[in-house]
C-alpha cells in the first residue's frame, strides 16, 4: 500500500514480542512495516481496532517514532473517517492502561485534549460542554 511517498507493508503475526497489538518499523530505506498481533489486536472492538491501525500509519506516514505525534495523527484521521471521538479515548485508554504507567497516563491526558478540541472544532461540543469535560 502507499500513502503518500510512504511504501507502506504488512504483516500479521499471532503476536508480537512486546505484548502490543501492533507496531511499526521504520526503514532506513522510508518503508515502513506495520504488523500486526492478532491475539492481541482481535481482543478488541472496532472502533479501537481502527484507532491502533491509524495510529501506526501515523508512525508510518510521519516517519516518526514520537508516540504523541502518532496519537495526533490518529485523531485526525479518526475523526475525519465519521468515527465517534469519544471511543477514540476509551480505545486508548484500554490499550495503554494508564493507571500502570505515567508515560502512558500523560499521553492519555494529551490525547483527552486532542479529541475534545477536535470534537470542538467538528461542533461536537458546545463552550459550555467543552470547559466543563475533564480528564
Amino acid at each position: 500500500m502507499i500513502l503518500g511517498q510512504v511504501v507502506t507493508k504488512f504483516e500479521i503475526l499471532p503476536s508480537l514480542e512486546n505484548g502490543s497489538p501492533a507496531s511499526c518499523r521504520i526503514y532506513p530505506d522510508g518503508t515502513a512495516m506495520l504488523r500486526i498481533g492478532r491475539e492481541m489486536f482481535e481482543k478488541y472492538p472496532f472502533e479501537s481496532r481502527m484507532f491502533i491501525l491509524l495510529h501506526e500509519l501515523g508512525h508510518a506516514v510521519l516517519n516518526t517514532g514520537n508516540e504523541f505525534e502518532a496519537d495526533k495523527f490518529a485523531i485526525r484521521e479518526y475523526a475525519k473517517a465519521g468515527y465517534d471521538l469519544s471511543k477514540a479515548i476509551e480505545a486508548h485508554t484500554r490499550i495503554l492502561q494508564p493507571q500502570v504507567n505515567p508515560e502512558h497516563a500523560e499521553r492519555c491526558k494529551v490525547m483527552f485534549y486532542r479529541i475534545k478540541h477536535e470534537a470542538f472544532l467538528r461542533g461536537k461540543l458546545n463552550t459550555k460542554k467543552f470547559k466543563t469535560l475533564k480528564v
